[in-house]
């Protein structure tokens, strides 16, 4: 499990104040908020408390358990990204897609789920420079940072990740 350290708090509340920026905390009263990849669940633990409907999913069991206990009114589920969207009848409001599609081989499947399942989708993501409309696989490795930072490289076996083109994205 994630502890505290020097770049995950820092990452988690910059996007929240960019999200804020945008949207303002009123938006997310009473509206519908699933985080993919959801880590430890702070970020959506934050619009719980604003008042938001919140679920969290998340590839790594261990992650859905430590939601479940900061906060058993979170909904959860526990997916692989790649292959299943955990909620195919649902319309979410937002969709929290924050530094996921990196740490996915399948990035496409994800990304077409949450365009189809929200009506506001905020997506953060590491890209490539390379030209065109493809992602580049490569094999992710657990992070060098601190000691005890957390588990945060590519879910798929093998760890293959990729880093996808910003035109990728945008088609």
């Amino acid at each position: 499990m994630r502890l505290p350290g020097a770049y995950y708090p820092r990452w988690r509340m910059v996007r929240i104040w960019a999200i804020l920026d945008r949207y303002g905390a009123e938006a997310f009263r009473e509206k519908t908020v699933l985080e993919v990849g959801c880590g430890d669940g702070s970020i959506g633990n934050f619009f719980y408390y604003l008042g938001a409907h919140v679920t969290c999913v998340d590839a790594r069991q261990e992650f859905v358990d430590e939601v479940e206990y900061r906060n058993h009114e979170i909904r959860t589920a526990c997916c692989d990204l790649n292959v299943y969207w955990p909620f195919p009848d649902e319309q979410f409001d937002f969709v929290l897609h924050l530094g996921v599609l990196y740490h996915l081989e399948k990035p496409q499947f994800a990304i077409e789920q949450a365009c189809k399942h929200s009506k506001h989708l905020v997506l953060d993501c590491e890209v490539t420079n390379n030209e065109g409309y493809a992602e580049v696989l490569m094999k992710e490795n657990p992070p060098e940072r601190a000691e005890h930072e957390g588990d945060d490289h590519a879910w798929s076996e093998g760890n293959m990740g990729c880093r996808p083109t910003p035109s990728f994205i945008e088609r």
